[in-house]
């Protein structure tokens, strides 16, 4: 887990909003208000979440591509034919990187 996940369920678990207030007791209203404030609370730190993993996959598939690409350059030397298939391999990673990207699919 990132430290960017680690950071937010921190923030997750200290959050005032997240706990009771020390035993004292709240009206009907101060429970609801609670609890709405807990629930946006929540879902804002949900999207935080997907946002950080979102990012690291982005990093990750950029990482790989550029890999990738410098490796193809390593090994292509002057040859078009070997540059030709290499580019196709290339081509292909790229497509399966940007369909796991956009699909979660592997």
């Amino acid at each position: 887990m990132s430290g960017e996940l680690q950071r937010l369920l921190a923030q997750a678990d200290t959050s005032q909003l997240m706990r009771t207030h020390g035993g004292l007791l709240l009206s009907a209203e101060g429970r609801r208000l609670h609890a709405l404030l807990r629930d946006q609370a929540s879902g804002g730190l949900a999207q935080q979440v997907c946002v950080a993993i979102a990012t690291e996959v982005a990093v990750s598939a950029m990482d790989a591509v550029a890999r990738v690409a410098a490796h193809r350059r390593s090994l292509e030397g002057r040859d078009p034919v070997l540059d030709a298939v290499l580019a196709e391999v290339e081509s292909n990673h790229l497509h399966q990187v940007a369909r796991i990207q956009r699909d979660g699919a592997h």
